[in-house]
């Protein structure tokens, strides 16, 4: 680790600087980013940051889990707890939450029998090769090991840190397992002359996470709820070798993965028969626009100004002044969307696209491996021996000078010479080589003719492809490049000085050209206009938020008919709020810190709007911490200060925002604090109650007080009548 006060290299596991005695960084043991000692969360990936101190981490086991150049087989499961349990779960001021996860539970078939007559020491060391493999892809894809069974585990994905995808993430576990214990069973049965197999289960749902403080500085969670008995179910229907999902599962993943439909079945505890599906395999990978083209791309509105600036910079590129972009953007706004439109376009150019996995941060150079294989026309069958011709006839064909890529190439593309001829070079050299040779390549291939390169969702970039990308955009100034990058505001860059960048700036839909994406959305048949505005409210001009909430309405029945052509077939009581929807702002919400978090499920009891007087009655908290935490909250752009004067009144940016923290919040916390925000209203405005009823019967009637509710509810009918009945009284 060098020192960033005087550049002194220490040795590692070092906390303090042996010269100057500084407080050295610490590295986040999932993406290895480096951090300020007293950080609470990585700025690279938004995981919590455990409290380090040198009695507590094992400093070797920490290298070996952040330097992607060791190997880590050799750190055992209880290891890589004590290291990265801290950074999964750490103490939060939030207690029990509900959240919607995918539970995942495995075990093997066949265990009985091997261990049958060996001492215990020896029948451990046979299982718990099984329970690492296990372990490890849960931890690949950022899962939660909430129990181990013996001869199996109890994984969530999806908590206590909310994912997006975490469907996807527990079912590409679900088969790295079977691949590696595939493996694992052929060492056995030469050793043993005995066959293990892997069966797992796999649902997603709701779920009440309860969280349990440990005497070590610890927090345990307990998933409970009706979703992981139904995944429990689902592994003991599995056959081995197999993995089930249930329809729930496969609504959320079906685009990415081949799936074999077994039928209906019987489950214990449930009354109506479940659909359930095998998961054959992995399919390609889709972003959510490729999800949705498939649904049928909704119309494009809007965004003229954006395109004009995307044409813009590609003139320059090909006038050979390379360009970057950066389309920057909350999730849902439409920056993918932009760049399909924008290829759209006659340019002329070659086009290479990639795209960053929110699971991904963790495998070096991922991005850009994904950037190349379609460049090398590479193909999933292809053995060894064909990659490395499609690499070697692609590069000497554009330029012999490129030759001495071809080491760095094969390295960065998982083709290993043995003995490889980089073995012995400095890790730091052959990184800078590897940043040389692909950006050496892309800029040979340019001259050929103009290059777009196109990188989505760079918030999930790994360090190592994000390296490559400065390498990359420190040389386009006379080239004729175009690279387009797409991320959420969390992504960070050093480019923005560059003469040839452009930060564009994705906002919501306005009002009008909100109320005709709507039209062409739903229709204008009789009856919707009341549910345009309903879904205007909840969505806020937010295009991916509106096709997701009239595509659960449709799934629903609650719309019949085709798209931009529905009608209303029933009632609408209350939007729900789609898991996908929910999974992308529940992620939001779990990057911040605790007490940020706990401050904004309970403001989200009180009202989508609120005073900060009445804020301050019902949260018990020092006043200048809550300044400072609804200051912290403003600046990260969950809350606006609508006005200060006579008295300052928060309000939710998103209302979606304002729901999901609600929805996180358990039943009975949600009662307290609905009955606090009434009797606090009842102290502060008791001079001018009658504007308060409607709001004071809902507070009472949700915290299960129904006299006082009822009470308040009529007294707000009385008022509303007598108001009526004096306008329409003649004037005298």
């Amino acid at each position: 680790m060098t020192c960033p006060q005087c550049y002194t290299r220490n040795t590692t596991g070092r906390h303090y600087c042996a010269s100057c005695g500084y407080r050295l960084p610490y590295a986040c043991v999932r993406c290895s980013f480096l951090n300020d000692p007293h950080d609470r969360f990585c700025g690279g990936c938004g995981t919590s940051l455990p409290i380090h101190s040198p009695s507590n981490v094992d400093t070797k086991v920490v290298t070996a889990l952040t330097d992607p150049l060791v190997n880590t087989s050799s750190v055992t499961v209880g290891e890589r707890s004590r290291v990265e349990q801290p950074t999964i779960a750490s103490p939060s001021l939030t207690g029990d939450e509900r959240k919607t996860v995918t539970a995942l539970f495995a075990d093997l078939k066949g265990s009985t029998a091997l261990i049958e007559g060996l001492d215990p020491e020896e029948a451990r060391a046979l299982i718990d090769p099984a329970l690492q493999l296990m372990m490890d892809a849960v931890h690949r894809y950022e899962g939660y090991v909430a129990q181990a069974l013996g001869d199996g585990i109890f994984a969530v994905f999806g908590a206590p840190i909310a994912h997006e995808d975490h469907p996807q993430r527990a079912v590409y576990a679900a088969l790295r397992m079977q691949e590696e214990m595939h493996r694992y069973s052929n060492e056995v049965r030469l050793t043993h002359g005995v066959s293990l197999a892997m069966r797992v289960g796999v649902n997603t749902g709701e779920v009440l996470m309860r969280s349990i403080a440990k005497g070590d500085f610890r927090t345990d969670y307990v998933p409970v709820g009706h979703a992981t008995n139904v995944a429990a179910r689902m592994e003991q229907m599995a056959t081995p070798g197999s993995i089930l999902i249930t329809e729930h599962t496969k609504k959320l993943i079906e685009h990415n993965f081949e799936l074999n439909m077994l039928g209906a079945a019987h489950i214990k505890g449930v009354d109506a028969p479940l659909n359930v599906y095998e998961v054959v395999g992995a399919g390609p990978r889709h972003t959510r626009l490729h999800v949705a083209a498939r649904r049928g791309l909704s119309r494009f509105i809007g965004r003229q100004v954006e395109l004009q600036q995307l044409q813009t910079a590609l003139a320059h590129a090909k006038a050979g002044q390379g360009q970057t972009v950066h389309v920057r953007g909350e999730p849902g706004l439409g920056k993918s969307r932009l760049f399909y439109e924008f290829k759209r376009f006659p340019h002329g150019c070659a086009v290479l696209e990639t795209a960053a996995v929110s699971y991904g941060s963790t495998s070096p150079y991922l991005l850009v491996v994904e950037l190349l294989k379609p460049y090398f026309q590479m193909q999933p069958q292809d053995d060894d021996r064909t990659r490395r011709e499609r690499v070697i006839g692609k590069v000497l064909g554009l330029d012999r000078h490129l030759e001495d890529t071809l080491p760095y190439l094969f390295a960065l593309l998982g083709m290993h010479d043995t003995p490889s001829p980089l073995e012995h070079l400095d890790p730091q050299l052959r990184h800078q080589h590897i940043c040389d040779a692909v950006t050496r390549l892309l800029l040979r291939e340019s001259r050929n003719q103009p290059l777009i390169l196109i990188v989505e969702d760079a918030q999930w970039i790994d360090p190592e492809s994000h390296a490559v990308l400065d390498t990359l955009c420190d040389s386009l100034a006379s080239t004729n490049v175009l690279l387009l990058v797409n991320a959420r505001p969390e992504y960070r860059h050093a480019w923005g000085h560059k003469p040839y960048y452009t930060q564009i700036e994705m906002t919501p839909l306005g009002l009008a050209e909100t109320e005709t994406f709507l039209t062409h959305l739903i229709g204008t048949a009789e009856g919707l206009s009341l549910l345009k505005q309903h879904i205007l409210s909840k969505t806020e001009g937010t295009p991916f938020f509106m096709e997701e909430v009239v595509h659960t309405l449709v799934e629903e029945r609650v719309l019949t008919g085709e798209r931009g052509h529905y009608h209303l077939a029933q009632a609408v009581t209350d939007l729900h709020i789609s898991p996908t929807i929910q999974g992308v702002i529940a992620g939001r919400i779990d990057r911040l810190t605790p007490e940020e978090k706990l401050l904004l499920q309970q403001l989200s009891a009180i009202g989508r709007s609120f005073p900060l007087a009445l804020a301050r009655r019902v949260i018990a908290q020092p006043e200048d911490e809550l300044s400072r935490i609804l200051s912290a909250l403003q600046r990260k752009e969950f809350l606006y200060e609508e006005s200060a004067l006579p008295t300052a009144t928060y309000l939710f940016k998103h209302a979606l925002t304002q729901e999901v923290a609600y929805n996180s919040v358990p039943i009975e916390r949600r009662k307290t604090l609905h009955l606090q925000t009434a009797q606090a209203i009842e102290q502060i405005f008791h001079n001018q109650l009658e504007d308060y009823y409607r709001v004071l019967a809902h507070h009472y009637s949700k915290s299960g007080q129904t006299e006082k509710a009822m009470n308040y509810l009529l007294r707000d009918l009385r008022t509303a009548w007598f108001t009526s009945l004096d306008r329409s009284l003649p004037a005298e």
